[in-house]
């Protein structure tokens, strides 16, 4: 009689997520360097050991979460950009969707992403040639995206302009939401819908600026 594994696969994969999950929570707190390996299994309801059961260290469970990011945030852009409203907006319609897709999903995980972009600072070579893919995929996706209203785009060089203005959309989105804390004098005192606006206003103005 051949006995099923599948409950136990199940249990297995269930029990991974349980660590990845309360890692995730415990890193909107606090910074990943200040967070035990303790903390993490009491976060779980699990034991010491059996996160050692699942990894080597706590940069084994920061590799697996940052794959499980990488595939989410795949996923969750590949049904953006398979939305059929996106087919017919204008330009500046088709910004401020961009803007508050990019603003969702850096909020969304802001504690992991926080803690991936510093651990890539200090070692570059964090980031493997896949994810380095799938992240150039992103945002050349993004750029073909606002070329589909190339005729509505005044700049005198439009497929740079989109690159620069997708790059500081980037980075406006990684400095205010990821990585600048409320506290700073220079902090942005917006709600997400608030910088969406502000964001797709100026994206739209430097693209159709002659």
């Amino acid at each position: 009689m051949k006995i099923s594994r599948a409950p136990q696969q199940e249990r297995s994969t269930q029990s991974l997520a349980r660590l990845l999950d309360a890692a995730e929570r415990l890193m909107k707190r606090r910074d990943y360097a200040d967070i035990s390996v303790d903390a993490i299994a009491k976060e779980a309801e699990t034991s010491v050991g059996n996160f050692y059961g699942r990894f080597a260290s706590k940069d084994a469970l920061l590799n697996a979460l940052h794959e499980r990011y990488e595939h989410d945030r795949t996923r969750n852009w590949r049904a953006f950009l398979e939305n059929p409203a996106l087919g017919k907006m204008t330009l500046q319609n088709r910004i401020h969707a961009l803007v508050g897709m990019a603003i969702k999903n850096y909020r969304e995980r802001a504690g992991v992403f926080r803690t991936l972009v510093i651990r890539q600072w200090r070692d570059p070579g964090q980031l493997n040639a896949r994810n380095r893919v799938l992240l150039a995929g992103l945002y050349d996706d993004a750029c073909a995206l606002l070329l589909k209203n190339r005729n509505e785009i005044k700049h005198p060089d439009p497929d740079r302009a989109v690159h620069v203005g997708v790059a500081a959309i980037a980075a406006a989105c990684r400095e205010n939401i990821v990585m600048r804390p409320k506290s700073m004098p220079s902090s942005l005192a917006l709600t997400d819908e608030e910088l969406a606006d502000e964001l797709s206003k100026m994206l739209h103005a430097y693209l159709r600026a002659p």
